[in-house]
């Protein structure tokens, strides 16, 4: 920040006090000049650089300098201790403010590393997981100890997560996770443009499971091993950790129950002279619209969450909600000098490639599809604008922190230079996806992994 920007912003400042003497002007004045620790990011410099002060005085005067119109939400570990690991956690307080008001005082809370690639490949901006000290409405968002600080490191729109659960909400479905940008500003240095959002877990506002429920996770086989408790499927093969209950309340007679339960509904799904039968274990339209919803966003990476609300035979295997939108939208299935946006097809994987064989689960997406199809498209692209407008200065200092637009990070193909190309390509992707899928259902085309040329290009 320079001494002409600074001095435009005590102008500014007292413009709008009621009173402001001039004892109240040096202390302005004096705290805006602490705002050369905002131009700190990470361990590079977006302009020029100064002595780290105290993080209390910081946290106090750069209130002022970052206004993107987003919250912008303060961190400070206990003695400035970096945050090197997703197992244990760092003690810290918090503090957001937003035009101007404190939205959010400081309370004690938790923070540690979250996630698995985004964790483990080092990206320099890291994403976080907050435990609070008790629980709190953040940013409208309904009371609870648990949020995460989403990095979108890799996503250069900065929004494939927000359109991800904005699918998720048009398509009305069980739960979907609330979340909100902000600035993050971590022990004094400005880390980036951040999603606050609501994680995954067991609550009124969330997954609202009885206490007999399940809540089960997907995971990699060299991941579920190191859950305190998993299972393996006998068929497919596929490995489980438990989201809930909680650790602490776990038993074996619990994932034995949990083990057997996929069993059978696995052993139903492979019957060849079963076609209705798998209906007995699943909520066939929660599986067809996350189905749906996965397809839409032809998303490649993705976590799966299946949920039994409680123990009863009443109670069937809902699947959802979706997360981890990074490589949605094509991203992933392309490598090539410019990022096409020609070659479309369907995601079949895991249980999918014996449910696009059952007619009764086609007939299902199909019916999704004419019922919430149109109210999912419009309203998209609507919010495609309506993010358009509201990052529009956060990603320039995004971006200014993090110089990557014109680099290729993790998959994604040829970098395209500016954020504004990287939003109309992902919005153009997703018109040209849901056309194609559209047409493929008012074809009565059976939906299965094909492929569909366009003419267009990003």
């Amino acid at each position: 920040m320079t001494m002409k920007e600074i001095l435009f912003a005590v102008t500014s400042f007292t413009r709008c006090q009621t009173c402001c003497d001039v004892g109240h002007l040096f202390t302005v004045l004096s705290s805006l000049l602490l705002c050369f620790i905002v131009t700190s990011c990470g361990q590079d410099s977006l302009e020029e650089t100064s002595p780290e002060p105290s993080p209390s005085p910081c946290i106090d005067s750069t209130r002022l300098c970052l206004d993107t119109g987003l919250p912008v939400c303060y961190v400070t570990t206990r003695n400035n201790i970096s945050i090197s690991s997703r197992d244990e956690y760092v003690t810290a307080t918090m503090h957001i403010v937003h035009n101007g008001k404190s939205l959010f005082e400081d309370t004690l809370l938790r923070i540690k590393g979250r996630g698995q690639a985004s964790w483990t490949s080092m990206f320099p901006k890291r994403p976080y997981k907050l435990k609070l000290s008790s629980r709190y409405e953040l940013l409208g968002m309904p009371a609870n100890k648990h949020f995460v600080l989403l990095a979108n490191y890799t996503d250069k729109s900065l929004m494939r997560t927000a359109i991800g659960f904005k699918v998720g909400e048009l398509l009305e479905r069980e739960w979907t996770p609330q979340s909100r940008f902000v600035e993050l500003v971590l022990n004094g240095k400005y880390q980036g443009n951040y999603q606050l959002t609501e994680s995954v877990r067991a609550g009124k506002h969330r997954i609202n499971v009885s206490n007999s429920g399940l809540i089960l996770e997907y995971l990699y086989p060299e991941r579920v091993v190191e859950e305190p408790f998993y299972f393996i499927t006998k068929n497919f093969q596929l490995g489980y950790g438990f989201k809930y209950p909680d650790e602490d309340d776990m038993t074996e007679e619990c994932v034995k129950y949990a083990a057997d339960l996929m069993d059978r509904f696995e052993r139903q799904l492979t019957d060849s002279n079963c076609v209705t039968g798998y209906t007995d274990f699943i909520d066939l339209e929660s599986w067809a619209k996350w189905y749906y919803h996965l397809n839409i966003l032809m998303q490649r990476e993705y976590n799966t969450y299946l949920v039994k609300y409680d123990n009863t035979d009443n109670s069937k295997i809902c699947l959802g909600p979706l997360w981890d939108f990074e490589w949605s939208l094509g991203v992933g299935y392309y490598d090539g000098k410019e990022r096409p946006c020609q070659d479309h097809y369907l995601v079949t994987e895991k249980y999918f490639r014996k449910l696009i064989e059952s007619p009764l689960f086609i007939a299902e997406v199909t019916k999704i599809h004419r019922q919430y199809g149109k109210r999912v498209r419009e309203g998209v692209l609507r919010y495609y604008e309506e993010l358009s407008d509201y990052l529009r200065i956060s990603q320039k200092l995004n971006f200014k922190c993090w110089p990557i637009l014109d680099k290729r990070i993790s998959v994604g193909g040829y970098p395209l230079g500016s954020w504004e190309k990287e939003v109309e390509c992902d919005r153009q992707f997703f018109i040209d996806h849901y056309d194609y899928i559209d047409m493929l259902i008012n074809c009565n085309t059976r939906v299965v992994r094909t492929y569909y040329s366009t003419r267009r290009h990003c």
